[in-house]
């Protein structure tokens, strides 16, 4: 791609590259290990609360990660009614859980007790390749990224991992 950025696949073969030359460099029997933090997926299939009635409704702020939400509600009293919805809505492509679960250790992991409030009423995690986005408080860029992470399925929460021998 002249004078653009390089492709993913540009990027991956200088790695590779680097890595073979790593191992080339390295003294016979030296262990090599490379990870990452979390896996990520490529996102294909983006939902805008701010262009979907039956997920804007009853909706005063969507925070999190497009692939985590933190859904904040005009009326907390209304989360059985705004999480049917938003279940009914995304269906298959997402679990839909009232954020009291996440209040109580089951969705949100060690949460501190001065954290409580920022969960959401409503926690959404998506599933497959699916985000929702709110153009209406996100960036721009944000609303073009490809790669997300932030949900509960295994290309997400597994950890990569490469262990080799020099």
């Amino acid at each position: 791609m002249a004078g653009g950025a390089p492709s993913g696949a540009t990027k991956l073969s200088a790695l590779d590259a680097a890595l073979t030359s790593l191992l080339r460099r390295l003294p016979a029997g030296t262990p090599l290990v490379l990870t990452a933090d979390h896996g990520m997926v490529d996102v294909t299939d983006r939902i805008d609360v701010a262009a979907d009635p039956a997920l804007r409704e009853g909706v005063a702020l969507v925070a999190g990660e497009p692939r985590a939400l933190h859904v904040h509600l005009d009326d907390a009293d209304a989360v059985d009614i705004v999480a049917a919805r938003w279940a009914d809505r995304l269906g298959d492509a997402a679990w839909v859980l009232p954020g009291s679960l996440g209040r109580r250790g089951g969705a949100v992991r060690r949460l501190e007790p001065r954290n409580e409030g920022l969960v959401g009423d409503l926690v959404v995690a998506m599933r497959g390749t699916h985000a929702v986005q709110d153009s209406r408080t996100q960036s721009a860029a944000s609303l073009t990224l490809v790669g997300m992470h932030g949900s509960l399925t295994p290309d997400e929460v597994e950890i990569p991992l490469l262990v080799t021998t020099a």
